[in-house]
């Protein structure tokens, strides 16, 4: 769905939050809801890639709401235009287990689904335990950028 769609786009989300994740190589990421698994192609980073349906090899099949990954493995977790499901909170409270203290969780969503609610958001977030350092909007999306305290 997004494929086509992304012609048709003034950005693209997952190559923004790249650059972002680029800046320290060292960080390991999850890539929540990956579907065709584009920031692992993007980045020199280890990326654990989990979506409900694994495209190839590289990507593990499973609910967002429990991943198989140990408690505070991970130094960045996105959520890069993933938080469809109506637990979407199970989601983030699932990042927020495997990320490492001072970690990062990135979340990109599409600007008409979130610009109504971005406050209620932000404080469901805050309240999972990651602090907002950022909110950015472009004319498409919003991108949310915490840290885990």
């Amino acid at each position: 769905m997004y494929k086509k769609r992304r012609k048709d786009w003034d950005e693209i989300p997952y190559l923004e939050i790249a650059k972002k994740i680029k800046k320290c190589p060292e960080w390991i990421v999850a890539d929540m809801g990956c579907g065709e698994n584009l920031l692992s192609k993007e980045v020199s980073n280890k990326v654990h890639a989990f979506d409900y349906v694994a495209i190839d090899k590289d990507v593990t099949a499973c609910d967002m709401s429990s991943i198989p990954l140990a408690d505070q493995e991970i130094n960045a977790i996105v959520f890069c235009l993933s938080l469809m499901g109506s637990n979407y909170l199970d989601y983030i409270k699932e990042g927020f287990r495997v990320t490492k203290p001072y970690g990062n969780i990135f979340i990109c969503e599409p600007k008409k689904k979130v610009e109504k609610r971005i406050e209620v958001l932000k404080k469901e977030i805050e309240s999972i335990g990651f602090k907002i350092i950022e909110v950015t909007t472009s004319s498409q999306f919003v991108y949310i950028h915490g840290i885990k305290l």
